[in-house]
């Protein structure tokens, strides 16, 4: 990977040390410049011309083979999404759900999961158990909390892939194997692993699992999409309906009483994008990070924060607050400075050497967010800049 030359890809890189992808990457000069066309082209030919109607339509299409690709998964798995919420929620909204049900989650979740499933026992009286996590806890530890609270009633386990927090990596595989002989479906949150991490809908092994476009893919928002296994399609009932979820729908506008739903068919849950502008950034974002490849980036984002954690514990009055084991590791990084409020250290690196980070909660630290195309000099005059905080 020839890191400084597929920085100049990214105009805010000249600017700024950037470390909050984990919030919304910078968008490379090839997202912007295909939104950017197609918003022009519609401007001069009109929405519904020709060209423009023939490009929508392979847009849609094309950018579920690339979400195919990065989650390798089948095409006819996939739905696109607005958000990863929305999947999440399409998931959460469209199960069959009975009083006495229980789903097993995190209290550090980020709200996307816990808001969901706060909805599920207030509405259906579902019973939700919030097991207790640490931002560092140890994959033994999470997995003999997820045994010991598993019972009969267990319908669901729901959690976020990596924890937004901290950068935890959950023992997503480890889980599975626990549940899944035991008839417990999984959805995980992958907010935080697209363009990060390496994927593989296969070995993972989970029933559902949704994306954004904005974050570590450097996409725009209003893009994303959602893992449906296969089997478990016929399982979601529809809570929002679009045009596509008429599966006869290419019959010429068939009349009411002849509409008719596929179940086993995603395409139930409409997916339809809501610009084909940012479709089109989303599908350029996708195959930048394709053409990277998901491994060599995981390892470089792994190198960087793996540089930071050394440099992290090795400073007076900074407390790390994510893992240090490989295993429980990601790009993330959180911790605090002893004496000084977050929200100082993000305003005073900004100010002081355009750094962009963003505060956590509970506990209170910085996050940084160590993408691909951060280097190992912004890793260190970061450290540095953090070292004077500390010191006063």
């Amino acid at each position: 990977m020839d890191v400084e030359a597929l920085r100049s890809e990214f105009p805010a890189l000249e600017r700024t040390i950037y470390l909050n992808s984990g919030w919304q990457g910078p968008p490379p000069r090839r997202v912007t410049e295909a939104i950017q066309e197609r918003l022009r082209a519609e401007a001069e030919s009109g929405p519904t011309s020709k060209p423009m109607y023939e490009q929508a339509v392979e847009t849609r299409p094309r950018a579920r083979e690339v979400a195919a690709r990065l989650l390798n998964a089948s095409v006819e798995e996939i739905s696109l999404t607005p958000r990863t919420t929305d999947g999440l929620t399409t998931v959460v909204s469209g199960l069959r759900w009975q009083e006495g049900d229980e789903v097993i989650t995190f209290d550090i979740e980020h709200p996307s999961v816990l808001i969901p499933c706060h909805l599920l026992q207030s509405k259906y009286g579902v019973t939700v158990r919030c097991l207790p996590l640490a931002p560092d806890e140890d994959h033994w530890s999470i997995l003999e909390k997820v045994r010991s609270a598993l019972n009969e009633n267990t319908r669901l386990v729901f959690f976020s892939h990596i924890q937004f927090h901290s950068g935890l990596r959950m023992p997503v595989e480890e889980i599975r194997a626990m549940t899944r002989p035991l008839g417990v479906q999984m959805l995980v949150d992958g907010a935080q692993t697209a363009g990060h991490i390496d994927l593989d809908m296969g070995a993972l092994d989970c029933d559902y699992y949704a994306i954004p476009g904005q974050k570590w893919l450097s996409g725009p928002s209003g893009t994303g999409a959602l893992f449906v296994r296969r089997d478990r399609i016929a399982e979601i009932e529809l809570n929002q309906v679009g045009f596509r979820s008429v599966a006869n729908m290419a019959e010429l506008h068939p009349t009411f009483h002849d509409y008719r739903i596929d179940d086993e068919n995603i395409e139930k849950f409409g997916g339809d994008p809501p610009s084909i502008a940012l479709t089109l950034g989303f599908i350029e974002a996708a195959e930048f990070a394709l053409e990277i490849g998901a491994r060599a980036i995981e390892e470089r984002s792994m190198a960087l924060a793996g540089r930071a954690k050394d440099l992290l514990v090795e400073t007076p009055g900074v407390m790390l607050l994510s893992p240090t084991a490989r295993a429980g590791s990601s790009g993330l990084v959180s911790f605090a400075v002893e004496g000084v409020e977050p929200e100082v250290i993000v305003d005073r690196l900004w100010d002081e050497d355009s750094v962009v980070l963003r505060t956590v909660r509970n506990p209170d630290g910085v996050r940084f967010s160590f993408a691909w195309f951060n280097t190992e000099d912004e890793v260190d005059r970061v450290l540095e800049a953090i070292r004077k905080i500390g010191t006063g």
